[in-house]
């Protein structure tokens, strides 16, 4: 995501049909031109769209939860602006300014959203629904603005769904060091935002409604007013059968933590013990407990303690829970970076480098995730990029290049051009960037790509003195 938004622009626009002439060819260049240079301001501005930490975290949430949603609304930011002081009124004067009018995006969390899951696409759901929390400052700014009825906004300010945040939101905010506190300033109503279509004389119309469940109050509700009747929550979707890492790994995760806590279980079994104590000691009931440094209450022969431990258990639990985990990686394709394994050192650790990949590929090994990934774009002979990087190449390096080579798969090493004069390392990384999108008929124009021209400007021996113009290599 961040190599996406290090390319500019972010959109491209192209005009499919051809041109009549040179004039409007030129003319639909610059236009796509000047779309694009906007797109990039509205895209990377922090008081624009700021699209970049928007689709960050949704990417992000994609990859964990295989599902992830943002909504895209309008917003009108009109204040009031000091512009001095009216001596004729003998006051403050203020005029309204627009501080910003335009869409904007927001990420929207997973158990936020509603709809059928029956269906095969999101937007096939009859209903779609997003849940609104909100405060009361915000539910009368929303009536203040029109959006809201006020009636049934103040119907509803007495009976809160909750006076701070959920569960949830309460771990998230201590894990920020935030402390959650329950008082009547911190409450908060769920309002759901909902888009459904409804029949009436024999047409069909899209309605959006905003409901408060609680209460069972409708606090307004509007024919669709968004062009196309659109729904404007946009899914995104990682995996293929609609499994993300949380759910790919839950059966891992409940693996591990189950041993670990045999493991501690038995430690405390082991360390705690088991003590017989004479039933014949009146100073002693079955609430009797013991600590370091305690004086007990008994003869030498009145209190027994036995050692059930074994020191070789709590070792084994321990390897066998790091054989999960490392069993979970391979599972997944992912693991801890280790140091040095890339630029050609030994202690690789039964690590993949950037040539153990490709040997894996060749030879249709499925030890992770990336293996096994490769070996599908190969049955399904579909197109597969490999930029592998690794100074010197040895026999077995060249083989395995070869072999997938005749596969169909394309070698694209990362190597640095320098016929386009890069001026700085970023030069550098774009062409490459574009070398490799350019396979999958992704075209960028960030950098010169070779033409077969070289220009020098180093003078010929050969030449004249009156002729300087710089000759063609």
């Amino acid at each position: 995501m961040g190599l996406l938004y290090a390319t500019s622009p972010l959109v491209y626009f192209r005009y499919f049909t051809k041109p009549a002439n040179e004039d409007e060819a030129h003319h639909n260049s610059e236009k796509s031109r000047v779309l694009e240079q906007f797109l990039d301001y509205a895209g990377y501005e922090p008081a624009e769209l700021d699209l970049y930490p928007t689709e960050n975290k949704w990417f992000i949430d994609s990859a964990k939860l295989a599902k992830a949603w943002v909504v895209v609304r309008p917003e009108e930011k009109i204040e009031a602006v000091y512009i001095g002081y009216d001596e004729a009124k003998k006051a403050k004067d203020f005029q309204d300014e627009t501080l910003y009018e335009g869409p904007k995006v927001d990420n929207l969390r997973y158990e936020d959203v509603l709809f059928d899951p029956n269906c095969q696409k999101f937007e096939d759901s009859d209903f779609i629904a997003r849940r609104l929390t909100l405060s009361k400052r915000q539910l009368q700014e929303r009536v203040f603005k029109g959006f809201y009825r006020e009636k049934e906004v103040k119907a509803i300010l007495g009976k809160p769904d909750r006076y701070g945040p959920t569960e949830v939101k309460k771990r998230e905010n201590q894990k920020k060091g935030i402390t959650s506190t329950e008082e009547r300033i911190n409450a908060e109503w769920d309002v759901y935002e909902a888009y459904f279509y409804w029949y009436h004389g024999k047409k069909k119309y899209r309605l959006i409604c905003w409901y408060h469940w609680e209460t069972k109050t409708m606090l307004n509700q509007v024919f669709n007013f968004i062009p196309d009747n659109q729904i404007p929550i946009v899914e995104t979707q990682l995996s293929v059968d609609g499994m993300g890492m949380a759910e790919m790994g839950k059966d891992a995760q409940e693996e591990v933590s189950t041993a670990k806590n045999q493991r501690n279980d038995a430690i405390t079994w082991g360390i705690l013990g088991i003590n017989r104590i004479s039933p014949q000691n009146r100073n002693i009931d079955k609430n009797f407990q013991l600590f370091p440094g305690a004086t007990a209450p008994f003869g030498k022969d009145e209190f027994e303690h036995f050692n059930v431990a074994d020191g070789t258990i709590a070792g084994l639990s321990l390897q066998n829970e790091q054989a999960m985990i490392m069993q979970a990686r391979e599972r997944f394709g992912v693991g801890p970076a280790v140091a040095g394994m890339g630029a050609g050192q030994a202690d690789k650790k039964g690590k993949f480098g950037s040539m153990g990949t490709l040997a894996a590929i060749a030879h249709g090994l499925g030890s992770n995730l990336i293996h096994r990934a490769a070996d599908v774009m190969l049955k399904e002979r579909r197109k597969m990029v490999l930029v592998v990087r690794e100074s010197p190449l040895n026999e077995i390096h060249l083989e395995n290049m070869l072999k997938l080579s005749r596969m169909g798969v394309v070698i694209l090493p990362p190597m640095p051009a320098f016929y386009n004069h890069p001026q700085n390392l970023e030069d550098v990384i774009n062409h490459t960037t574009m070398r490799i999108l350019d396979q999958f008929d992704i075209h960028l124009d960030v950098m010169n790509l070779w033409d077969g021209v070289m220009l020098s400007e180093e003078p010929d021996p050969i030449e004249t003195e009156s002729d300087k113009e710089p000759r063609q290599l």
